[in-house]
């Protein structure tokens, strides 16, 4: 994606995610990524594996990246990739009730 070269550090390393933890102190944005064995069981603990710092600007960036590659996956697979509209619902409410603002909608785009 980028022409800067990209060199690994000692520590680098993958690690499966199928769910991740946001959190903010105001100037930074965290996100955890971590695993839960059994994802349809919100009871079960989440395992954080890392956390990865950045300011809201890499964050924001990172974030058209993701719904683009994302576009591209269900263009090229022909079909839309279903997510719990409950599951949507609720993080929109936690995110309001954190920063006590209310999300745009599609009647509200972002200016």
């Amino acid at each position: 994606m980028s022409a800067v070269s990209e060199n690994k550090s000692p520590l680098f390393r993958y690690t499966f995610c199928n769910g991740f933890g946001v959190q903010s102190n105001g100037s930074e944005i965290i996100l955890f990524f971590g695993v839960k064995e059994d994802p349809q069981n919100p009871k079960q603990d989440f395992l954080k594996e890392v956390g990865v710092i950045m300011l809201p600007s890499t964050m924001k960036v990172l974030a058209k990246t993701l719904n683009g590659l994302v576009a591209l996956f269900e263009r090229a697979a022909g079909a839309e990739i279903a997510v719990d509209q409950n599951r949507l619902d609720e993080i929109e409410k936690q995110l309001t009730s954190a920063f006590n603002v209310a999300l745009p909608t599609a009647s509200q785009p972002l200016s």
